[in-house]
């Protein structure tokens, strides 16, 4: 406990560091842009909070070395690790040389190059529940998004050659757009997940992205028109929040967070479904100097996500099945015996409804019959109760196989004590089943010295009835009932029946 409590202060501390650090680092950055000072202070500045970022990244990579969700971590570090190579390459450019031409420079392919593993790391599917095949597809259709993304930047559409402004208004655009497409994404996949340390990362770069596309937005078409000046704090305050949002304890709303399943259903439908209509547009706009990259492009995303809903129709097909067998199984087996395999008592009563409104249906008769093992507590006493849980078994079996007709079913209704439900049968054919039932436990022979016949016998009580002389089937299961304690009364090993067929006087 004692060490738990000083990782939580340690944590604290350094945090307060962090917004410490922050505000000098800020300050720092507005004297070198507002005071004469070489070009190469600033470039110098950005690049160390750069760096600070990839290592914040690449410390929740190490940290969360059990979780697939560290691969965002360092996925997203490759990307920033790229995207500060950028930065500076133009920034040194800038300085050493007198062209300021971002799209003719390496650091363009850079910042395209960027997009692909930050792209990834926002929509790619850590759930190991996906199926593979569809975190495969999602992955592939990030490529072409960055693919075409890169595309775009380095040989932009329908700008006259020698314009540089417009194109680096028309670069300005499809960085927006990107930055937007990042930002839904982010929030599509922070409404879906349920993983905590998923949820953080989400959490982090979303606050990340909601602050830095408007002051990147602004700050780009600030300088494609003027000198760069203050506007280029901008470039520092997104990567700060990042930093700090992520060395911050996560807020207990967003760690609580349980949106309705409703949104969910809707996020987790809608990203890929966004993921592809974004490379559907993004492959129009490519296709109009590059017409089949740019149609490759959308044939990709259409086929890409109509073959990932196949895919997960097939599962959720496939699951479904699996839900409906087990849903079976789980009735057959609620149903059953655990003791002796026939049907329980449950079965029987399900039965006996049944089959007295089929019995209403046809004016037919139906007969009960219930049966009782005799002297079974003294057969548990001599022998135990594993001895007379196997007598169980057996009866049990016996009496299945000794039913005349496969219509007839037999249950156990309790204890040592088995009914037996005959449809369409008459007075005289229930009084023959019952003798039957009886007369082949006899043959079993199974040894009871406490019984005063030595072996094991059964006493049944039978009784026949139709709807138009029994109200209801309850009272025709009474009357089996104390047809049988006759039996027992009368001596055991016999046949008490009642025919309610008779109307009575």
């Amino acid at each position: 406990m004692a060490q738990v409590e000083l990782i939580a202060a340690l944590n604290v501390k350094i945090v307060r560091y962090v917004w410490v650090g922050a505000f000098f680092y800020l300050t720092f950055h507005f004297l070198v842009i507002v005071l004469p000072a070489p070009g190469y202070a600033s470039a110098f500045v950005v690049a160390a909070l750069g760096l600070l970022r990839i290592i914040c990244c690449l410390w929740w990579f190490r940290k969360l070395a059990s979780s697939p969700v560290r691969f965002r971590w360092l996925l997203y570090a490759v990307g920033a690790l790229l995207g500060n190579t950028s930065i500076q390459l133009y920034a040194w450019r800038s300085l050493l040389s007198s062209s300021h031409n971002y799209l003719s420079s390496p650091a363009s392919l850079l910042t395209s190059l960027a997009c692909i593993p930050i792209l990834l790391s926002i929509t790619s599917n850590f759930n190991e529940r996906a199926p593979r095949a569809v975190r495969e597809i999602d992955m592939a259709l990030c490529l072409t998004l960055g693919y075409l993304f890169l595309a775009q930047i380095l040989f932009p559409a329908s700008v006259p050659v020698g314009r540089e402004t417009a194109n680096i208004l028309s670069i300005n655009r499809l960085i927006d757009f990107e930055s937007v497409f990042l930002l839904v994404c982010a929030a599509m996949q922070f409404l879906v997940s349920d993983n905590v340390e998923d949820r953080r990362f989400l959490y982090v770069y979303f606050s990340y992205m909601a602050i830095s596309t408007p002051l990147l937005a602004i700050r780009n078409r600030w300088a494609a028109r003027y000198p760069v000046d203050i506007w280029d704090l901008a470039v520092d305050i997104p990567p700060l929040v990042f930093i700090l949002f992520a060395l911050n304890p996560l807020p207990a709303p967003v760690r609580n967070l349980t949106p309705s399943p409703r949104i969910v259903r809707l996020a987790r439908g809608g990203n890929p479904m966004f993921i592809s209509l974004a490379l559907i547009l993004l492959g129009l706009a490519v296709s109009r100097l590059h017409f089949y990259l740019g149609a490759t492009g959308i044939l990709l995303g259409v086929i890409g996500y109509g073959l990932r809903n196949a895919i997960i129709h097939g599962k959720l097909l496939e699951t479904e099945d699996s839900l409906l067998a087990a849903k079976a199984e789980l009735e057959v087996q609620a149903s059953k015996d655990g003791l002796t395999g026939i049907p329980n008592r449950r079965s029987f009563d399900e039965t006996l409804g049944r089959e007295w409104r089929s019995a209403d249906r046809k004016s037919g008769t139906l007969a009960i019959l219930m049966i009782d093992i005799d002297f079974f507590k003294l057969l548990n006493d001599a022998y135990g109760h594993q001895t007379g849980d196997d007598c169980l078994v057996i009866v049990a079996k016996a009496i299945q196989d000794m039913l005349p007709r496969a219509g007839d079913f037999v249950g156990r209704y309790g204890g040592e004590e088995f009914a037996v439900v005959l449809p369409g049968t008459s007075f005289d054919g229930a009084i023959a089943v019952a003798e039957r039932l009886r007369s082949g436990i006899v043959q079993l022979a199974l040894e009871n010295s406490k019984s005063e016949y030595e072996f094991i016998t059964v006493s049944v009580g039978a009784a026949v009835g139709s709807v138009a002389n029994v109200p209801h089937f309850s009272l025709l299961l009474k009357t089996a009932d104390e047809a049988l304690y006759r039996a027992k009364r009368a001596g055991r090993n016999r046949v008490e029946a009642v025919d309610l067929t008779v109307p009575r006087s």
